[in-house]
């Protein structure tokens, strides 16, 4: 038996990360909690809707992409997690490694457009 899921169900959820998302941390280590964003960012940048887009999936299903982005530096370390918060409401939306961003207090790292989050179609 075959299954399927609507693509609208999919964008829902999608969608859920593309328009609540207010800011983008580079954090030196996974935060367990959003308690936990603050004293592990390395530095950040606002984030809105108009920077994430819903698309195709590269094999199957739909995808999120959010676009290239400039982080401002707050403190020095390296950078091993993307994070990307919900300010308004608390929480964490989603969570990536990084491929060791090195931030300096008052610099500029640019972060390339990344997948944030692929949903396949069920098999």
């Amino acid at each position: 038996m075959s299954k399927a899921i609507d693509y609208n169900s999919m964008d829902a959820a999608l969608n859920d990360i593309k328009t609540l998302a207010t800011k983008l941390h580079i954090c030196s280590s996974q935060p367990a909690a959003y308690a936990n964003v603050a004293g592990l960012s390395l530095g950040f940048v606002a984030v809105a809707s108009g920077d994430f887009t819903v698309q195709a999936g590269v094999t199957t299903g739909r995808r999120l992409t959010l676009a290239t982005k400039t982080v401002a530096g707050t403190a020095a370390g390296t950078g091993t997690y993307a994070v990307i918060v919900d300010e308004n409401n608390s929480r964490i939306k989603a969570v990536t490694t990084a491929p060791n961003y090195a931030m300096t207090n008052g610099g500029n790292q640019s972060v390339p457009g990344y997948d944030v989050w692929e949903i396949e179609d069920p098999t």
